[in-house]
């Protein structure tokens, strides 16, 4: 019976799922971990979980541990429903559970189940009611009256827990519950019946993967609006009908589109993104690939659906990302989505995955094509600004070829034409994009070249001087993380000046500092006495610095008398 599909997260919630039937206001997690200098660090020793709800009399507390008990089985108004999820939920993690409860009127009363070192033919036994008091340790999680579940002897969580992850998927999981605005009726209003969360004194925010509530981690943050909220009512399937006699059961699709703003980023420089920026990391917008579906408000899955998603043409995961969905359906609807007597996963049979296929199509059809087209204007506009200095580097050019020296030795056109089928595909995959540079770095005009090298492995070379051609090439490997991050920090600089045309400059006066740096190192190396030859490795290096200060030196010269 310890052998279930729960990990540490999915049962913990079978607690809290209690406690919010059991109305309570607060709920406070508690996870003491095991000692740093152990070999199971940052593993859970103990988890104690206390709210402020009605509680328990002694004859239910009784009972509360038993397999199968409920004094709500079967009631498909809240999120539980068999009264078997808390008691399967602890024993797959622990030996021991402790049950502390009070209801308004009453005493602390407390009973427990420990299977710790039970014989094979022994069988494990709920211990009968006591008056007892609250440990002191703990009873700072209680209001007057409520109850607390101790979890000890924990013995298979294998893995560290990870704080901000589990933080995390809480807030998503009970959104509707703490959140301080819900969507109702095709409306954000405020949430009258909000609950507060806590794990180990730390707020839990709730998390909107529709994103059309306030955030309460990031108020600032925008917000979008719900783009449709489609309500339908759905046959009861025979085997799980529901002893009132009810013969439907609502299901509610509600879809966004994340902002705009957010589907403009780009990471990696002159290619449309992925929405991989800081800020949408912490936002999550990465990992926004799935579907939320709800029971009854409590989210019991957050995963793509296999064979949901309308047929996809290439790789479409970038701009998925950008739209949501969730899928609320009642609990008498149970059979039709797969629930489970534990509340993990959830997957919809065929019938009504076909239905919501058909209802749904067409805003993931509306949302792709409206993310594209955005993706697609963001990239046009990045390539026209490009020809300025912080994307591109024509100016650039045309201020360094006249003082660029022509190369030392003169290639062949086979040498040349060898040179350029080495690089033209680090340069890009797009063929037209392979002959402009072809087109580029031949032009004898043409006598020093700056090339944003956008398909570049990401450990090569930041920067690469071109040998045996007839100009002077330069390839800036855009995929290194220093160019990544110094173009981020230009653009957001631009970004945050753009009213100043001044300042502006400034900024693309910075860029082009580092312009004349690698010029001036490309300078000397190509005027290396001996290059392609045999030299002396110090001499070597020595001649090459001595004329990278001298060029550069020169470029900041002639700078100066053009000023005057």
């Amino acid at each position: 019976m310890r052998n279930t599909d729960f990990d540490i997260q999915t049962a913990m919630c079978e607690v809290i799922d209690n406690s919010l039937q059991a109305s309570a206001k607060n709920i406070k997690v508690h996870i003491t971990y095991s000692d740093k200098t152990s070999r199971r660090r940052n593993r859970p020793e103990q988890i104690a979980f206390g709210d402020d709800g009605h509680g328990m009399d002694g004859e239910v507390l009784q009972y509360c541990l038993r397999l199968g008990y409920s004094k709500r089985y079967d009631d498909r108004k809240g999120i539980g429903r068999f009264g078997v999820g808390m008691t399967f939920a602890a024993i797959s993690l622990c030996q021991k559970i402790e049950v502390y409860s009070r209801p308004k009127r009453g005493n602390w009363n407390y009973t427990y189940l420990d299977i710790g070192g039970l014989g094979k033919d022994d069988e494990p036994s709920i211990s009968p009611i006591v008056q007892k008091d609250l440990p002191d340790e703990y009873a700072h999680l209680v209001g007057d009256f409520g109850t607390l579940v101790i979890w000890s002897k924990i013995d298979r969580v294998d893995s560290p827990v990870n704080k901000d992850d589990l933080i995390h998927n809480m807030g998503r999981i009970y959104r509707k519950f703490i959140g301080d605005e819900i969507v109702q009726d095709k409306k954000i209003v405020k949430n009258n019946d909000k609950r507060n969360l806590y794990l180990n004194n730390q707020i839990v925010n709730s998390f909107d993967p529709l994103f059309v509530t306030k955030s309460q981690q990031y108020p600032n943050d925008e917000i979008t609006t719900l783009d449709d909220e489609i309500s339908f009512e759905w046959r009861v399937h025979n085997v799980d009908a529901p002893s009132d006699g009810q013969k439907q059961g609502t299901i509610t699709i509600r879809t966004s589109l994340l902002p705009e703003s957010w589907r403009q980023v780009r990471s990696k420089l002159g290619r449309p993104g992925s929405g991989n920026s800081p800020d949408n990391r912490r936002r999550r917008v990465p990992d926004n690939e799935g579907i939320s579906l709800l029971r009854n408000g409590r989210e019991v899955a957050y995963s793509p659906i296999p064979h949901f998603i309308p047929g996809k043409e290439g790789d479409t995961s970038k701009i998925d990302r950008f739209w949501s969905c969730e899928i609320d359906f009642e609990p008498t609807l149970d059979y039709w989505f797969s629930v489970r007597n534990i509340k993990i996963g959830a997957r919809p049979l065929k019938e009504i995955k076909d239905k919501l296929k058909e209802l749904i199509r067409p805003s993931v059809i509306h949302f792709r094509e409206r993310i594209a087209k955005t993706m697609d204007e963001y990239d046009a506009k990045s390539n026209e600004s490009a020809q300025g200095p912080i994307y591109g580097s024509k100016s650039k050019e045309e201020e360094l070829g006249p003082i660029t020296t022509p190369p030392v030795t003169t290639p062949t056109v086979e040498e040349m034409a060898e040179t350029i089928k080495e690089l033209v595909e680090s340069v890009s995959e797009d063929q037209e994009q392979q002959e402009a540079y072809i087109e580029k770095v031949t032009d004898p005009n043409n006598k020093y070249n700056i090339v944003e090298a956008n398909n570049m492995r990401s450990d090569a070379p930041f920067f690469e001087v071109v040998p045996n051609l007839n100009t002077k090439v330069v390839h800036y490997n855009m995929n290194h993380s220093f160019f990544l991050h110094m173009y981020e920090v230009l653009n957001k600089l631009r970004e945050a000046v753009e009213d100043d045309a001044e300042t502006k400059v400034m900024v693309d006066e910075l860029k082009g500092c580092f312009d004349d740096v690698i010029h001036a190192y490309s300078e000397a190396y190509y005027g290396l006495d001996n290059l392609g030859g045999k030299q002396n490795v110090e001499d070597t290096i020595d001649e090459l610095q001595v004329n990278w200060n001298r060029c550069l030196r020169n470029i900041y010269k002639n700078k100066q008398r053009h000023d005057q």
